[in-house]
């Protein structure tokens, strides 16, 4: 009986987390600036990030409140803690320290 309610629970939160990752995933969509310099920011489609000072595109993976970048430009891979202010801020903190990006309209 124990394990039934383990399971259900389990199952409960599994679900909301790929709920909220896809709630993510939709509203990370579109164009991000910088609020301190609007000519440095990034596009995120569905299938990549392309950044508006360099030509290449990066794929990229949400984790819960993280996106990691996968760059063929760099050859490296990058991981940020990010966090949405409703659906046009959004805080990105990295090993460069934190920077607030604003949706681009």
């Amino acid at each position: 009986m124990i394990r039934r309610y383990m399971f259900f629970i389990c199952l409960i939160f599994s679900c909301n987390s790929k709920e909220v990752n896809k709630d993510r995933a939709k509203v990370i969509l579109g164009k991000w600036a910088l609020t301190t310099n609007k000519s440095h920011g990034w596009e995120v489609t569905k299938e990549s990030i392309s950044y508006f000072n360099r030509k290449d595109r990066s794929s990229y993976q949400l984790f819960g409140d993280s996106i990691r970048t996968m760059s063929s430009y760099f050859n490296r891979v990058d991981v940020f803690a990010l966090k949405f202010t409703g659906n046009d801020t959004l805080t990105v903190n990295g090993i460069d320290g934190e920077h607030i990006y604003v949706r681009v309209k």
